[in-house]
């Protein structure tokens, strides 16, 4: 779970590079992650 979520942020970085608005979706991807933390560490 975690690599995935290392990979997003990099892909995140890659895609939205010199787009300073876009690279704040860091914000989104990081509360989404966080409220579905629980539900994925128990699937495992």
């Amino acid at each position: 779970v975690l690599q995935l979520f290392k990979t997003l942020h990099r892909t995140r970085q890659q895609v939205f590079k010199n787009d300073a608005r876009a690279l704040e979706a860091r914000i989104k991807i990081n509360q989404e992650f966080k409220s579905n933390k629980t539900r994925l560490l128990l699937r495992k």
